[in-house]
């Protein structure tokens, strides 16, 4: 089960029709992969007994984010463009993240 729902990306991505839903799935499995990975977490969370807990509402935008990029930029390069990185990502999932290592 994801943590972010079909119509929650939907909705972020302002897609209304459904031609892309297998591929925005497809998205929402890989964002949210990444930021398992990245926090070191398993999603969804699950509390000491192993029963799902909610994730907080900024690890939620950090995914939603991630699969807005993942839609609208589908190449590796871009051209003809200025490209920055939005720290926001990062911001929100910092707090969250565990056995960073040194």
């Amino acid at each position: 089960m994801s943590t972010v729902a079909l119509g929650d990306a939907k909705a972020h991505l302002n897609v209304e029709h459904s031609d892309d839903d297998t591929y925005i799935q497809g998205l929402i499995d890989a964002a949210e992969d990444h930021v398992a990975q990245y926090l070191n977490r398993d999603l969804p969370w699950k509390d000491d007994l192993g029963q799902e807990v909610s994730v907080p509402a900024s690890v939620i935008a950090a995914i939603k984010l991630l699969i807005g990029t993942l839609y609208e930029v589908r190449e590796t390069t871009v051209v003809g463009t200025i490209v920055s990185e939005v720290p926001a990502f990062t911001h929100l999932l910092a707090p969250y993240r565990v056995d960073w290592g040194i």
